[in-house]
Order: structure tokens, then sequence, then C-alpha cells
């Protein structure tokens, strides 16, 4: 979700400040999102669980969300 904040956002939506976003993405189209700290929690717990983790695919989403706003 950090792709929607400074200063990345700058970079791959440089017309957000403009309340527009321009990606090939259709408007209705669902992306998944997380946060890099949700992520962060999985890869330190890894190591510390190892018999939890090993193995194993974890998917990780916090939303599913679309482009469209309102």
């Amino acid at each position: 979700m950090e792709n929607f904040a400074p200063p990345k956002a700058a970079l791959m939506f440089p017309n957000l400040a403009g309340d527009e976003i321009v990606t090939a993405i259709e408007a209705q189209t669902k992306v998944q999102m997380i946060r890099a700290d949700d992520i962060a929690a999985f890869v330190a717990a890894a190591p510390e669980q190892p018999e939890r983790f090993a193995g194993h695919s974890i998917e990780l989403a916090a939303e599913a969300l679309t482009m469209q706003v309102g």
C-alpha cells in the first residue's frame, strides 16, 4: 500500500496529486494490497518458527480493492 504514499507515489503515479491515477489496470479490476509492515511480520516470524512455515506457501493480502474512487 506504500505505493500510494510519498516518495514512491510521485514516481509511480505522477498525477496522483491532481487526484488522478494513470495505469493500465482497468478501474473495476480488484488489486490485492498489503502493507510492507505486514509482510515484514511474516518474514520475521519464519526463522523464529521454522516448523510452522517450512515448506508452506503463504498468500498475503490485506485487501482487494479496485482503482475506482467513491
